[in-house]
């Protein structure tokens, strides 16, 4: 009979439930299922993978998610996050299934029959699978990195933000514009009200974001007609 795992006293387990969801939708592809050559759903898994990022790492910003959520000495019953509806087999089996969606990916986008490689935005989003894996497991199995991982995932949320602005604003998509640049005002509020500042810099921050917002969404919507 397998064990369950406990979020709290098992970092590696602990790490990959975190981050397993983003690295299945990001990989998904329905051309690996049988009798289907098309990309009806992929669009769909990878905006819902975004979505999970963006969402993740807006939570994970917070100095305090990793002070007081994240960290190894849960080890109240109440507190700790218990795995208890996945066991090992069921976890291993998502592992495999997510291995082998990213290495179809990497088997697709290959350049020749020698060699195969991943689209620049694949890469980005597989580097952020695996440092956000490694800050996880080491700040829950190793040593606690607060201040460490909360800067690392800042900057990897600005990345996502201006990520999303480009790929919106290369391609005339209004989601990938409006999302990366929600996200940064999000990113900006965020640390302004977190870290104490005065109330007077509060509301300039807030009214100098609005007013960006505004002005940066008008001139994409100026862009995409001129465009069209």
């Amino acid at each position: 009979m397998w064990q369950f795992f406990y979020l709290s006293n098992n970092g590696v387990w602990g790490a990959i439930v975190l981050i397993l969801p983003l690295a299945l939708l990001w990989g998904y592809d329905d051309t690996i299922l049988p009798k289907i050559d098309s990309q009806f759903f992929q669009p769909l898994a990878r905006s819902l993978a975004i979505w999970y990022l963006s969402i993740g790492f807006l939570y994970l910003s917070f100095r305090g998610i990793w002070n007081y959520v994240l960290t190894q000495d849960l080890s109240d019953g109440s507190t700790s996050l218990q795995l208890s509806s996945l066991t090992l087999i069921e976890v291993l089996i998502f592992i495999g299934f997510s291995i082998w969606e990213w290495f179809n990916l990497a088997r697709t986008n290959r350049t020749n029959s020698h060699r195969w490689q991943l689209d620049s935005v694949s890469s980005v989003i597989l580097g952020f699978i695996v440092v956000t894996t490694i800050l996880c497991f080491w700040h829950l199995s190793i040593n606690e990195i607060p201040e460490i991982a909360t800067f690392i995932i800042n900057i990897e949320m600005f990345l996502l933000a201006t990520g999303l602005i480009r790929i919106g604003l290369m391609r005339g998509i209004r989601g990938g514009f409006w999302g990366g640049l929600v996200l940064l005002t999000l990113q900006i509020i965020c640390r302004t009200f977190e870290y104490n500042t005065g109330l007077l810099l509060k509301s300039f921050v807030f009214i100098l974001c609005g007013v960006g917002v505004i002005v940066a969404g008008l001139w994409f919507e100026r862009h995409l007609l001129s465009k069209n």
